[in-house]
């Protein structure tokens, strides 16, 4: 009977011991698995975590000739991330970025100002006279004379004379 009762725990321990081998297989398969499928994705070497920065938020920044610092502070990153993010993302210089997406910027902001003009907008009319036209309100000043005689001053404001 101790012999039947030995073997029986033989077996169950046999048994149990496979079982055990199964399972470290098993988990070995999984473990291969999974670090199989780590192999693409690159190994966390700590610090900080990489700058997210949204391209059609940094080109609508750009249209609307947002500075370098004012999109930094849009980001919450450093000048250097910035930098860095432009020549991976575009394969060139902030500068070169920023003068070639604020151009869209400027021509609408001349469109809208053409706009305004056109309407009668006579503060508009005059400012693009004097920026584009070179147009300008000249005072001249005059003075005539001898020292006995006293002074006179002619002032021309525009076409207009005044004595």
């Amino acid at each position: 009977m101790q012999n039947t009762y030995t073997n029986n725990i033989n077996n169950n321990n046999a048994d149990n011991m496979q079982d055990t081998i199964n399972n470290n297989i098993i988990d070995d398969s999984i473990n291969n698995i999974s670090d199989d499928s780590n192999i693409n994705k690159k190994k966390n070497l700590g610090g900080r975590p990489k700058a997210v920065i949204d391209k059609k938020t940094f080109e609508g920044l750009c249209f609307i000739q947002a500075t370098k610092e004012e999109i930094c502070a849009v980001f919450n990153i450093d000048e250097k991330t910035l930098t860095r993010w432009c020549k991976d993302t575009y394969k060139c210089s902030f500068s070169d970025i920023l003068k070639e997406k604020s151009a869209g910027g400027k021509i609408s902001l001349r469109r809208a100002q053409w706009q305004s003009a056109q309407k009668g907008n006579v503060v508009m009319q005059i400012w693009l006279g004097k920026n584009w036209l070179g147009q300008t309100d000249k005072i001249e000043n005059k003075f005539t004379g001898s020292e006995n005689e006293g002074i006179k001053i002619n002032v021309n404001f525009g076409s207009k004379k005044s004595e």
